[in-house]
């Protein structure tokens, strides 16, 4: 007597089956117990390896231009998750990554490349303590007081792709809620050197009391740290800024945003 066929066995026809997309896959493994027992560890790892180096089975897929492996691990994941990190006006963090190299950022048209990894002089911070994995990014994007995405006349330099992530979301937020803040110039030698030491310190070391960090300088603005002081356990959003404006005064500015 045949064993009985199980209802979700027409997925695996052929090496490939009629469903080989990972993301498809893992949402069909998560509506059931039982379709989550035919979906095997070899056989997700079967089909994670199959939507990576597909070569097109002429049902409008296409060749993807780089595998996986030979990205900044930080860019890999990125384009793995940031499609589900949705924006309110419907797009998401994802990047779209093209065949010459070019990487574009939540829209998929010019103005919205990432410089990944740009040259940078070797007494800039980011330079200095630049990541293998997590490599400093250039771009032009920020969400504007329209409620849309667009290009902006200057550049930013991001000191890590995961730092432009906490960025893009941090700033778009802050665009579509409400914000109250208060401003204050400081000298760098304030707190002991605690606020030079901020902005001069390497831009991945954590700080204390802070859920998250992430550092940028902008052309015509200067460089910018800011600590986000609040978490998942809080109703509102709290966050400073702090700026050198490279002016050649020593001065520091502080902003404490909250929303």
């Amino acid at each position: 007597m045949a064993a009985q066929e199980h209802p979700v066995s027409h997925l695996f026809v052929g090496s490939r089956g009629h469903q080989p997309d990972i993301v498809t896959t893992a949402r069909l493994r998560a509506t059931s117990r039982r379709i989550r027992a035919a979906f095997t560890i070899a056989e997700l790892r079967t089909r994670l390896v199959n939507s990576l180096s597909r070569d097109g089975d002429g049902i409008n897929t296409q060749q993807p231009q780089l595998a996986y492996g030979s990205l900044a691990r930080v860019l890999a994941q990125l384009k793995m998750v940031g499609r589900h990190v949705h924006f309110s006006d419907g797009t998401c963090l994802q990047l779209f990554h093209h065949g010459n190299g070019e990487v574009r950022a939540i829209v998929d048209e010019p103005g919205f490349e990432l410089g990944v990894d740009p040259p940078l002089p070797a007494d800039h911070l980011d330079q200095q303590h630049r990541q293998q994995h997590d490599p400093p990014v250039r771009n032009r994007i920020c969400y504007s007081a329209t409620g849309r995405w667009r290009e902006m006349r200057f550049t930013y330099t991001d000191a890590s792709l995961s730092s432009f992530a906490r960025d893009k979301i941090i700033h778009h937020f802050r665009r579509t809620h409400q914000t109250n803040g208060t401003c204050i110039g400081l000298n760098r030698r304030v707190g002991g050197g605690r606020l030079d030491g901020l902005l001069t310190q390497s831009p991945h070391t954590p700080v204390a009391g802070c859920s998250t960090t992430f550092s940028y300088d902008a052309d015509g603005i200067g460089d910018v740290r800011e600590l986000v002081l609040t978490d998942d356990s809080h109703n509102f959003v709290a966050w400073i800024i702090l700026l050198d404006p490279g002016d050649g005064t020593g001065a520091r500015q502080a902003a404490l945003m909250v929303t």
